[in-house]
């Protein structure tokens, strides 16, 4: 079978199918598809079969969608089980081709004509030819700067085509020539995207006098500019080097990149004068610009000029930032079983018990992220701040609907979520439990011997700093916590390590051992994270690492160690929480022995 539709020409004819396209208010194929398409209707309630088969011929062609820099599908159907071009078979084909020189409408044969060069397997010349006649008489009747990219899409369409028939052919030139007449039309009042479309199918065959069209894209560019469209003039400014660079001008081609940088500077100096000025958008624009400058080797003063305003930006910005209140539900019950926990008992059952403490259950916290009611969570991006309103990290938003979620991306948000979980870990049951053994027991020095020495976890000669580190948390002072606790934590974890043979650092070709550091531990090499989280526990080290080293976490290794803590930070309840985590760390060992313990006095009776 070679046909698909089983209609002749003849047949066609009887039907006054043209006179139905001709009532369309505009000349586009998607309007025609409805007339065609109640006609069609009509012939179904009036039963007339030849009447439908007919309809359903014509109407094929009017519903594809546009694929024109698809380098083999020019058109589409809309969806899956809808006529496509290839249903027209090769007597269908043949239909097509005795109609096409009695077809009025210029939209309708240019796509009758186009059909028949991209499917006839012998091309003939003739069906190209009006083709692109008929595209460039459709995109006329469509020419209006104020709707979408119809008319230039066929203007595309028609260069395309007669570049095929060689670029030495007259209509080919004739083609580029009328090209060239549009933007020269549209170049001083027409919309910004109709130029763009139109140099843009010039470039992609190396034509146009690139001269010429580089001094129109730069006027343009400041014309927008002035008009506060920045990014179309950042657009303007790139196809300006691309003209340049066609033009074998290199260095202008460069100063053209370097026009959009300050174009994006612009556009971050407006975002600071709006009726209500931001500086948060203001200072990720001009993030961007200084970016472009740096891609492009712009001016080193100019882009440090920038990097100081960029710093200024993120200071003000901070003011912006406002409070979001979340109504928190009854927390007297939790102070009060942490509180009962430890109270009436000896110092170290009260450390024990408060150690006991569950840390945060990261298959709960990832269930709820990704299963949760508010998927909404995950499709947005963010920008993680310092004390001095400079970005310090981000993350991309990403579709929840998506098979698999970026990992890495959903780790994000679990150490963002988590901090809310350990602010209230240490203000529910941390602190009220600390307060309680303070008002029950004089906590000295010594008092941590029972935990430290001869512990699996700590090294010999480290007792000392520690002891001291947990005792400055019992007295209130999380300063000295922040400045003694992170290093120590760090050595820990090699610790555990060698400990269990696994090499923690590296040797470079000059013989010198470098230490890994916590990211490479607790990050960067899978080994060591398994070692670790087997020793630990996967919720463990989650804590660990969200709490030291993680940018939406708290991050407070890199920001003790880098003096980007203000002396407020410091009392901040992430330090609590990292203190409480180390006194959990050292009181694993002890755990460990009280199950054995236990396990020894209860064995489990053999089946």
């Amino acid at each position: 079978m070679s046909s698909t539709f089983g209609v002749s020409s003849d047949e066609i004819k009887k039907y006054p199918w043209q006179d139905v396209i001709k009532t369309s208010a505009t000349k586009e194929m998607f309007s025609y598809h409805s007339l065609l398409n109640a006609a069609l209707q009509n012939c179904q309630n009036g039963s007339d079969l030849l009447g439908l088969k007919v309809y359903r011929f014509i109407g094929g062609l009017t519903s594809w969608r546009l694929s024109y820099d698809d380098p083999n599908d020019k058109y589409l159907p809309l969806f899956d089980g809808a006529i496509s071009p290839t249903d027209y078979q090769n007597e269908d084909l043949d239909v097509w081709e005795q109609i096409l020189p009695e077809i009025l409408d210029a939209e309708f044969k240019s796509r009758v004509a186009d059909l028949l060069w991209l499917y006839r397997k012998k091309k003939n010349p003739d069906h190209a030819r009006i083709a692109v006649e008929s595209f460039l008489i459709a995109a006329s009747a469509l020419e209006d700067d104020r709707l979408d990219c119809k008319f230039t899409d066929r203007i595309k369409r028609a260069v395309q085509i007669s570049a095929l028939l060689s670029k030495e052919k007259d209509l080919f030139k004739n083609t580029v020539s009328y090209v060239n007449t549009l933007i020269q039309k549209y170049s001083q009042t027409g919309q910004p995207w109709v130029c763009s479309d139109l140099m843009n199918v010039l470039l992609e065959y190396g034509e146009g006098d690139a001269a010429k069209l580089s001094v129109i894209c730069g006027d343009i560019a400041v014309r927008l500019q002035g008009k506060s469209d920045f990014n179309w003039a950042q657009h303007y400014w790139r196809l300006q080097s691309k003209w340049l660079r066609l033009a074998g001008d290199e260095e202008a081609s460069r100063l053209g990149l370097v026009n959009e940088g300050e174009a994006i500077v612009l556009e971050a100096d407006a975002a600071t004068k709006r009726k209500i000025p931001s500086f948060a958008a203001a200072k990720g624009i001009l993030a961007r610009g200084i970016e472009a400058l740096r891609c492009v080797q712009g001016d080193k003063n100019r882009i440090e000029e920038l990097r100081q305003l960029h710093a200024e930006y993120a200071k003000k910005s901070l003011h912006e930032m406002g409070t979001i209140q979340i109504p928190i539900p009854d927390c007297s019950q939790v102070v009060q079983t942490a509180i009962k926990a430890v109270a009436g008992k000896s110092l170290q059952q009260g450390m024990l018990s408060l150690a006991n403490f569950p840390p945060t259950n990261t298959k709960l916290l990832r269930q709820n992220l990704t299963q949760g009611n508010h998927p909404e969570f995950l499709l947005f991006g963010a920008a993680y701040c310092n004390e001095e309103g400079k970005t310090v990290g981000s993350t991309e938003g990403v579709s929840p609907t998506v098979a698999e979620i970026e990992e890495a991306h959903v780790r994000a948000k679990m150490f963002l979520m988590a901090r809310t979980q350990w602010d209230f870990a240490a203000q529910t049951a941390i602190l009220p439990a600390l307060a309680k053994m303070n008002s029950e027991h004089n906590v000295e020095l010594r008092d941590f011997a029972f935990i430290l020495l001869h512990n699996p976890f700590v090294a010999p000669g480290r007792e000392d700093i520690l002891a001291r580190g947990l005792l400055a948390g019992f007295r209130g002072d999380w300063l000295t916590v922040a400045h003694l606790i992170p290093p120590q934590l760090e050595h820990m974890l090699r610790f555990i390590l060698a400990q269990q043979g696994k090499l923690t650092s590296s040797l470079d070709s000059d013989g010198i051992e470098k230490e890994y550091n916590l990211g490479r531990i607790l990050c960067e090499t899978p080994d060591l994270i398994a070692t670790i989280e087997a020793s630990l526990g996967e919720d463990l080290v989650f804590d660990l690492r969200g709490i030291l080293i993680e940018k939406p976490g708290a991050n407070l290794r890199n920001r003790m160690a880098h003096g980007l803590m203000s002396s407020a930070t410091f009392y901040d309840t992430t330090v609590v929480y990292l203190w409480w985590l180390v006194l959990k760390l050292c009181s694993l060992p002890i755990f460990s022995y009280l199950e054995q313990q236990k396990a020894a006095k209860n064995p489990t009776p053999k089946s």
